[in-house]
């Protein structure tokens, strides 16, 4: 949807891939749930991406590691967590990403975009109730 208010014009942005609502739709498995990224889920899960959500320029480190605590309580055992950010400052702009499972007692990962995200590091720390 565009709107023009002169001498500027405004568009919104969808926040889901229009692919993603479709399956939405398709497949009574797939939800794509609007919540807070600082509170576990009420119902755990097998995969929880987040891009550009968890970044130093919006929280404290203090409130990172309550929202990676949050995911890692809202994951199944085994679960998936895509963690990462868009690169915008880099030349070519790019996507750093991680992907970590839930292990007993804490993450694993399992694979890196361009390097991973730069958050990963601090993540070792993380485990069940610490």
């Amino acid at each position: 949807t565009e709107y023009c208010f002169l001498p500027e014009r405004s568009r919104i942005l969808p926040l889901v891939h229009p692919e993603a609502r479709a399956l939405q739709h398709q497949m009574p498995h797939f939800r794509i749930v609007p919540h807070s990224v600082l509170s576990p889920l009420e119902e755990r899960v097998e995969v929880i991406r987040t891009m550009n959500i968890y970044h130093r320029r919006y929280f404290e480190d203090a409130d990172i590691a309550r929202g990676a605590q949050a995911i890692f309580d809202s994951l199944v055992l085994g679960g998936i967590w895509i963690l990462g950010r868009t690169a915008e400052e880099k030349k070519p702009v790019r996507n750093e990403a991680s992907i970590l499972r839930r292990a007993e007692s804490g993450f694993q990962v399992l694979g890196r975009l361009n390097g991973g995200s730069e958050l990963e590091e601090s993540l070792k720390e993380l485990g069940p109730h610490r």
